[in-house]
């Protein structure tokens, strides 16, 4: 049994929508089989891309990331962040764009 980390950079492709939260899926690859695992924001970004505001004066509201392990399967483990702005006026025509960077540890199977 051993300890071994994985660091994997969330960058969705699309824009969110401040009226609703953006959810990107990905994979954290390890040399054994995964037995469990825990995820760590190591960085993130959130910026407004467009709205009434230029962008990096929008009024913030809500900031919100959050990241989750799911299913583990071999030497893999899925990897879940949700990205969340809002302006503090909460209008829909906001887009931002996020990215996080992620650390994930698992206890595999390795010696």
């Amino acid at each position: 049994m051993g300890i071994e980390f994985a660091v994997v950079d969330a960058v969705p492709y699309e824009h969110g929508r401040s009226t609703e939260p953006l959810v990107w899926k990905g994979t954290a690859t390890f040399s054994h089989p995964v037995k469990n695992a825990e995820a760590a924001i190591q960085a993130f970004s959130l910026e407004f891309l467009r709205g009434p505001y230029n962008p990096g004066e929008a009024p913030y509201g809500k900031e919100h990331v959050d990241c989750s392990v799911g299913k583990l399967a071999g030497n893999t483990a899925a990897v879940e962040v949700t990205f969340l702005l809002r302006p503090r006026d909460a209008g829909p025509d906001y887009n931002f764009q996020a990215s996080a960077r992620i650390l994930v540890i698992a206890e595999t199977g390795g010696l």
